[in-house]
């Protein structure tokens, strides 16, 4: 049961973001006695949700598609268990998965095994203007192709799952010695997303990073995640 709650729990986000994005932009009737308040609440909360619901919805997205393509059932987690911040005296997170980083000072760290992954590490800073809360997210999984097939694919998938993200680079970059690929991708015309993926394998197993942000925290937001990237060590 939990295997495909797992695989298909991205469909909760997605109708969630639509049913969102129908509200902000007045497509759902309402009773007339509550046409009212509906004003009120779209004057108060409409430019917000017209921003995080198509996060949400590719958010969502991403995680069908990751649980789709899974090799095996995910683990059973809590998302919004937090169970750890920073575990060595200068805050350097070391996963048990075989790899270690320096999250920025006060990140919490889910590392049950949410969306298949080995950590999630969440600001506790939320953007005023657009309620924006930065999250990456660390994968480690056995290694059953090469870092090219494995990027060849996941670019494949992604392009037919997004239609409204587009790739904008794909780079072989070395950061403290290791080398990685970087995809980077970002939203058409109003989307304001913008996504990187970095893939790296040793000893067998592929190391991913996925992180994502919006066009108006582009610089904020890219200084802090090179400063983690330059951060992580394997063990």
């Amino acid at each position: 049961m939990w295997g495909y709650y797992d695989k298909f729990s991205g469909i909760i986000p997605v109708l969630g973001g639509i049913y969102g994005l129908l509200l902000a932009y007045g497509k759902i009737k309402v009773k007339p006695e509550k046409e009212e308040k509906m004003k009120i609440w779209r004057r108060k909360f409409g430019k917000m949700m017209k921003i995080l619901c198509p996060i949400l919805i590719i958010f969502g997205l991403f995680e069908l598609y990751s649980g789709l393509t899974s090799s095996g059932l995910s683990k059973q987690v809590e998302m919004n268990k937090i169970v750890s911040e920073t575990q060595d005296i200068e805050g350097r997170y070391v996963s048990s998965d075989g790899y270690s980083l320096i999250p920025p000072a006060g990140w919490k760290i889910n590392d049950t095994g949410a969306m298949d992954s080995s950590a999630i590490f969440i600001s506790p800073i939320l953007d005023q203007d657009t309620g924006w809360g930065l999250t990456f997210i660390v994968m480690v999984y056995p290694a059953s192709a090469s870092i090219g097939e494995t990027t060849r694919e996941f670019k494949k998938g992604f392009s037919q799952t997004f239609n409204s993200i587009e790739e904008i680079q794909h780079k072989e970059r070395v950061i403290n010695n290791i080398i990685w690929q970087e995809l980077y991708f970002r939203g058409k015309k109003d989307v304001i997303e913008e996504l990187k993926v970095f893939y790296t394998n040793r000893d067998k197993k592929m190391f991913v990073i996925r992180f994502a942000t919006i066009l108006s925290r582009h610089t904020i937001d890219m200084e802090e995640f090179d400063s983690v990237m330059e951060s992580f060590e394997f063990k």
